[in-house]
């Protein structure tokens, strides 16, 4: 009996092969998605499919480099080489300990997220969250300054490290009736626009006083506020910073 197949041109079809020449001759921009490397060396989709589980090709998620001039590069050696100490006991060059060193930082955070998950009870009526629009959700930046906990030589805690987290608001008068309040009652809105006075504000007026109040009064008072480079904030020459810094001392 012959069971051979009656279909005219058939054949066998054996596997198909990686070609790696033609693979690295292609452009980089030409076969960032499995779509677009299979139709550029001319193979099925499942192919590089199969290539890529046997790991003739692999994928590489790329990300952007900072690119440092000469001396962006010297500036970061002298800021590293700066953290470091001899120590005499056990003659070696050693990080400092930076105990004197408040880390600060902002973040924005959204008041809400469009999709939330909760888990209720049974008979639980599920929550109602409503805003104007769910694609301009409304923002809040905080500031937070943090430290190295401190311990005594006995190994007793003396200072935790958490110096505070603050929110960029303001207060407001309401400028006109609604069906929420009446006009004139003090409302708390997100300060949208953060500049070098917003930023000088905060730190004059929430963080000086915090580590004023928290630090332990039986350690250095020589304490290192370090920020980012980020475009708000104000060099450490500014005159009211130094002012308000140095004013008990």
């Amino acid at each position: 009996m012959n069971v051979s197949s009656k279909k005219k041109g058939s054949k066998k079809v054996g596997r198909e092969f990686l070609d790696e020449e033609k693979l690295t001759s292609i452009a980089l921009l030409e076969r960032t998605t499995q779509h677009s490397l299979a139709t550029n060396l001319g193979v099925s989709q499942s192919t590089v499919s199969r290539w890529m589980m046997s790991k003739q090709i692999r994928s590489h998620r790329n990300a952007l480099k900072p690119g440092l001039t000469d001396k962006n590069k010297l500036a970061r050696l002298i800021f590293s080489l700066e953290h470091l100490v001899y120590h005499e006991y056990i003659k070696r060059v050693v990080f400092k300990d930076q105990s004197n060193i408040i880390h600060m930082d902002e973040k924005w955070f959204s008041k809400t997220k469009p999709t939330t998950r909760f888990y209720l009870g049974k008979g639980e009526t599920d929550p109602h969250r409503c805003v104007q629009s769910k694609s301009f959700i409304e923002k809040v930046m905080f500031m937070c300054a943090v430290a190295r906990p401190l311990y005594e030589s006995n190994g007793e805690l003396i200072f935790d490290g958490k110096i505070g987290i603050w929110s960029f608001v303001m207060d407001v008068p309401a400028q006109r009736n609604s069906k929420n309040r009446v006009a004139g009652i003090m409302e708390t809105k997100c300060i949208e626009s953060i500049n070098k006075q917003v930023t000088k504000d905060m730190i004059i007026n929430r963080v000086l006083p915090a580590i004023k109040a928290k630090w332990p009064s039986n350690v250095s008072k020589h304490i290192i506020i370090q920020q980012d480079n980020a475009r708000p904030h104000f060099s450490n020459d500014d005159p009211d910073f130094k002012k308000a810094a140095t004013s008990d001392g």
